[in-house]
């Protein structure tokens, strides 16, 4: 999956930081992730990790800052990105305007200032994760956002740059972006700085960060070194090296992502910031807090005399901060790790994500229908939770739905095929036309037969619009590279979806039963076979997968065979129900010979089809491997079917090796 993160800077600063640790922890779990920015000391850290950073001007609110970030936003379309991801309300508001077509994905990371305008201007995609409990709140009853496209997140700690410290430094520090609506703590620590350089003059107060009140913190931190005599208050500036500059810490006094990351290096942390006053983060503090994303919103104010009251006591109680320290590191360091944020992140991806199945859905076929729930089910599994299957009955709402999905799977079955007619293969390849660029994929497809040169070279141009083909057999794998050799790179062998279903051995002793998967050509193919079973004693069952074709079919059998029974099989547990004592089945499908394999009955496969004949082919390779018979015998007769029947008999059949040879095929 390719995904572009959006954020203004990368500066210092919590979302800086954040979409920092998000994007290396992307990179790592082999997400194609890069970065679109304005610049700042991240980006080195960033393009060193081997992530792309694409420079916009997105700091720049004039009209034409705007119009450069428009067009570098356009230009991005070229890159096939799967998924955008905003950190900031402008880049979220600048991706969907721009670039519409792909799925967005936001993180709120503070309750941001609001007005009309900016309700109205806001958006937050269509997933958007949020970093605490009340950011959820604020979204859903501020924005209207509903509450199930909110997923909730964390603020991920590098162990690898946050390792505890077993020793700490003496000095106390803040790290924050000095912005106006977040400089209180930067100079209550410079007001306060005067008393503390009485309690313990070797140790200074260090600041760390930048923004637009810079200016006033660095008065405030001036006039209390004149006042001290001495250089007490250190302002740093910008630093992208937050973790090295810890390790001179004696605690830290701050909120959100730094006290996360000065608590996950072992410093006593406490919680202050413009949004109020938490304290000292004690296990207490920690789990009423996480709430909050720690930055102690709803509380009162830091006020000096509580501030000092409070790092006094660390400074002075050096056994009560060590037990502090230590246990509320243990929690962030297993609670706050990059690959939850990251599997977060990507659970987002998934469930923006809109998917259409495309296939021979809603016609009553029991194998068609089979696989489309076995798609949707593992759809599901895997955090796709947006799909649905485009049924062909409507082809009009069909290419407007097609034109809405971000992916279009094509679920199964011989799609590109003119066996059956010559207007299925143009619906399909007509529905390849319409999906949009890169988006069409084939799932556990087969391929053929085709029976003119015309058919043949318009499934070899549907063929070429699919960006991956995931083929069922090894036989439909050879058709699809002879048919369209420049595809190569992009065919891949797969397995029918129908062997996820679970395997059912049955009795260890079955009865003198016969189950029989009939169609139209099964009178004329089979009849002399199946009364010789009924005169010898078998009990014989019609089981129809397929009615609006096979029903008429099955009902005039069973009438001519004499004391049959005829069952409409719609659903896995109707299959299992037919031939759960069957010693042998019948199929002139497909799926009757798939099904039967999962219920461990050798069946006896028509060979009149060849995507049944690819199917027999990999079977044998699964039982050479198994070192056992292969329970799928070939017929074309009812001569060849007696002869197969006698075959079968006795023998010892590995099918749950078998079965999971097809299994470890299964991929897309």
């Amino acid at each position: 999956m390719r995904v572009l993160l959006l954020i203004d800077g990368m500066d210092i600063g919590g979302a800086e930081t954040h979409l920092l640790t998000l994007a290396q922890a992307l990179k790592e779990s082999g997400t194609d992730v890069s970065v679109l920015c304005a610049g700042g000391v991240y980006t080195e850290a960033l393009r060193a990790f081997g992530i792309p950073v694409y420079l916009a001007p997105l700091k720049e609110r004039s009209l034409s800052g705007v119009l450069r970030s428009v067009r570098a936003l356009r230009r991005m379309r070229k890159m096939d990105f799967h998924v955008l991801h905003a950190h900031t309300r402008y880049t979220a508001a600048l991706a969907n305007f721009c670039l519409p077509k792909i799925p967005l994905v936001t993180t709120v990371h503070l309750d941001f200032s609001l007005t009309p305008a900016k309700r109205v201007l806001a958006c937050w995609g269509r997933k958007c994760l949020a970093v605490s409990e009340d950011l959820t709140d604020y979204v859903v009853r501020e924005y209207g956002v509903k509450e199930s496209d909110v997923l909730p997140t964390v603020n991920g700690i590098d162990p690898r740059r946050f390792s505890p410290l077993f020793t700490r430094g003496r000095h106390i520090l803040h790290v924050s972006r000095l912005d106006k609506d977040r400089s209180l703590t930067a100079l209550l620590l410079c007001e306060l700085a005067p008393r503390l350089a009485r309690l313990a003059p070797e140790r200074e107060i260090r600041i760390l960060g930048t923004g637009d009140d810079l200016a006033r913190v660095t008065e405030a931190a001036e006039r209390a070194n004149r006042q001290i005599g001495r250089e007490t208050v250190r302002l740093y500036g910008a630093c992208n090296n937050v973790a090295q500059a810890l390790r001179d810490g004696a605690l830290l006094v701050g909120v959100s992502r730094a006290a996360l990351e000065a608590a996950a290096r072992g410093l006593p942390v406490i919680l202050a910031g413009n949004d109020g006053y938490g304290g000292i983060m004690t296990e207490a503090v920690y789990e009423s807090e996480r709430a909050h994303n720690f930055c102690c919103r709803g509380r009162q104010l830091p006020e000096g005399g509580s501030l000092y009251r409070d790092i006094t006591f660390l400074l002075t109680h050096q056994s009560y901060a060590e037990r502090v320290r230590w246990s509320v590191c243990a929690r962030v360091q297993k609670e706050y790790t990059p690959q939850r944020m990251a599997s977060d992140a990507r659970a987002a991806y998934c469930a923006a994500r809109r998917i259409g199945i495309v296939g021979y859905y809603g016609f009553g076929n029991f194998g068609d229908e089979m696989m489309r729930a076995a798609l949707e089910r593992q759809l599901t599994e895997r955090g796709f939770t947006d799909h649905k299957a485009l049924c062909r009955a409507h082809p009009l709402r069909t290419l407007l739905q097609l034109r809405k999905c971000d992916t279009v799977l094509f679920g199964g079955g011989n799609l590109l095929q003119d066996e059956t007619s010559l207007r299925s293969l143009l619906y399909y390849a007509v529905l390849l036309f319409a999906a949009k660029r890169d988006t069409a994929i084939g799932v556990s497809m087969g391929l053929g037969g085709f029976r003119t040169p015309l058919a043949e070279r318009i499934g070899a141009w549907a063929l070429g619009r699919l960006s991956r083909v995931y083929l069922r057999t090894e036989g439909d794998l050879a058709a699809a590279a002879r048919l369209s050799p420049q595809m190569r790179a992009r065919l891949h062998l797969s397995a029918d979806l129908c062997f996820s279903y679970p395997e059912v051995s049955g009795k260890e002793q079955r009865g003198r039963k016969i189950a029989v998967f009939p169609t139209e050509r099964t009178e004329e193919v089979l009849l002399p076979f199946l009364m010789r079973m009924r005169r010898e004693g078998w009990e014989t069952v019609f089981c129809v997968l397929f009615p609006r074709q096979d029903e008429g079919a099955a009902i005039r059998l069973a009438k001519r065979v004499g004391g049959a029974q005829t069952v409409r099989v719609e659903r896995a547990e109707d299959f299992y129900a037919c031939v759960h004592d069957a010693a042998l089945s019948v199929s002139m499908r497909l799926h009757g010979a798939i099904f039967s394999l999962l219920m461990h009955t050798p069946c006896l496969l028509s060979a009149h089809s060849e995507k049944n004949l690819a199917l027999l082919q990999d079977a044998r390779a699964a039982a050479n491997a198994a070192g056992s018979p292969c329970p799928l015998l070939p017929f074309r007769d009812s001569a060849e079917a007696e002869e197969r029947k006698k075959e079968a008999a006795g023998k010892t059949y590995g099918f749950s090796e078998i079965i999971a040879f097809f299994r470890d095929r299964l991929n897309y």
